[in-house]
């Protein structure tokens, strides 16, 4: 009799190697139904099953709502550099329409509150760190209404 091959209940995702050798291949659907399919980065067999096991918990646990999957996106977001934030931002003001002497101006205002308040990601931006910069360009003599703009202009980009 021959040795049959273990398989997953459906719905519990692939393993495979590509051209029969290399690092093991995981398949699986996330929470939204997407497949998905990334390398375990092992060869090992035992390994590349505990990595996808881990994998189809987490697409689970999101689509139950255990784990809130809007997580995800937010530290995925946190992972980027302001500078990529802030690119994006004028590349969305620009196909919406708005003139590039406006979103150079934009950019440069909100360029000036991230240097300021020396903000490398999302998480160094903070209300009280651009209160701080807009009231130290007050003093410092910038008028009332430019001071308004910098805030305004911030505002829109952290939305």
């Amino acid at each position: 009799m021959m040795a049959r091959k273990r398989q997953r209940s459906r719905g519990q995702g692939t393993l495979f190697r590509r051209a029969g050798r290399g690092p093991w291949i995981a398949r699986w659907f996330d929470h939204d139904g997407q497949r998905k399919e990334r390398s375990t980065k092992t060869t090992d067999r035992a390994a590349a099953e505990r990595i996808l096991t881990r994998r189809i918990a987490d697409a689970a646990l999101r689509k139950d709502g255990v784990v809130d999957a809007r997580t995800d996106h937010y530290a995925a977001a946190e992972r980027r550099r302001l500078p990529d934030h802030v690119d994006d931002w004028i590349a969305t003001l620009t196909a919406k329409g708005v003139t590039t002497k406006q979103t150079a101006l934009l950019r440069k205002r909100v360029d000036t509150i991230l240097t300021t308040i020396q903000a490398q990601c999302m998480s160094d931006l903070s209300a009280s760190a651009v209160q701080t910069a807009i009231g130290d360009m007050h003093a410092n003599g910038t008028s009332l209404q430019t001071c308004q703009h910098y805030l305004r202009a911030i505002k829109q980009f952290s939305r």
